[in-house]
């Protein structure tokens, strides 16, 4: 249930173990392999993550999900015998034959040639993960394009981000793609950031279902601790 394999994991390694090699791998740790790449975690996830239709670069999996997403992919099948209806329901049929799309529940791309694409491939596909490691940047970057509300599950468990900076802007986006993080880290952090669109988002720290640590670095404490009282301070 436990595969560690830093520096030496592949894009063939990955599509291997995406192939049905170990059906119920919990934990993968691939730390520090630069050979594996984007296509190497759409391979993790099955032959299907790494599909693509037509010149663009869809992924049946976003159109699986993406009511947006559907729309178009109708436009592009107009004429044609297969339905945009048929693709998601083999995009859906497929996702649940693939045992460690279910099983897995903890992983570490760190140090490896992925970018926010390949995490995005993560996210969307892997629905028990409560761990997941990236560096911060690809993170930042995963966050800040993920408007399309259709394209990630709605329940991910996901414990927590090794995300330090820029956490109070990215806050929303944090709230509506993992509800239950349990723990955050704050740094740099000041009054300032609060009134830049007129919100302040300290208030969704309340709203997280099981959010019982605060990591703080270098912060105006006078901005938390009113947000540490109530349910936040419970």
């Amino acid at each position: 249930d436990l595969l560690i394999l830093p520096f030496i994991a592949d894009d063939e390694i990955l599509a291997k173990l995406g192939g049905g090699v170990c059906p119920l791998l919990e934990t993968l740790d691939i730390e520090g392999s630069w050979a594996v790449t984007n296509q190497g975690l759409s391979g993790l996830a099955g032959q299907h993550g790494g599909m693509v239709i037509g010149r663009a670069g869809w992924k049946p999996t976003h159109f699986a999900q993406c009511s947006e997403g559907q729309k178009l992919l109708g436009n592009i099948l107009k004429g044609s015998p297969v339905t945009a209806s048929q693709i998601s329901s083999l995009m859906s049929q497929q996702q649940t034959k693939q045992g460690m799309l279910k099983s897995l529940k903890q992983i570490n791309i760190k140090g490896t040639s992925t970018d926010s694409k390949g995490l995005e491939c993560l996210v969307q596909n892997f629905r028990s993960l409560t761990t997941l490691e990236a560096e911060e940047q690809t993170w930042q970057n995963f966050l800040i394009h993920s408007e399309c509300k259709d394209c990630h599950p709605s329940e991910l468990p996901l414990q927590s981000l090794n995300i330090k900076q820029n956490t109070f802007t990215l806050l929303p986006q944090i709230h509506r793609l993992f509800p239950n993080v349990e723990k955050l880290h704050f740094s740099n952090y000041t009054r300032s950031e609060a009134y830049l669109d007129g919100r302040d988002n300290m208030t969704l720290l309340a709203n997280f279902k099981a959010f019982r640590e605060l990591n703080l670095c270098e912060v105006d404490m006078n901005n938390i601790l009113p947000h540490m009282n109530g349910s936040l301070g419970q």
